[in-house]
């Protein structure tokens, strides 16, 4: 299974920076496929990636499991449970 954040906004899809040139790549690859070739994909560095985040911008997760693709909603972990 994989999966990776993602928000649309302003007419793209942002992505987290990846932790590896390498990575990147591969992922980048993989979200074309679910996207399209043509995608308006784009890598948000924190600072964005954040600023996106606090605007209020729906985070989503993308997931692909047998060879299916889904994207779900993110549900951000509590803070402090109780």
């Amino acid at each position: 299974m994989r999966r990776t954040l993602f928000i649309r906004s302003e007419g793209r899809i942002w992505v987290p920076r990846p932790s590896s040139w390498l990575g990147g790549w591969a992922r980048h690859s993989w979200l074309k496929r679910h996207f399209g070739k043509d995608a308006p994909l784009s890598i948000a560095c924190p600072e964005t990636w954040a600023d996106l985040v606090v605007s209020g911008q729906p985070v989503k997760i993308l997931v692909e499991q047998s060879n299916k693709f889904r994207e779900e909603d993110y549900k951000k972990p509590l803070d402090n449970p109780t």
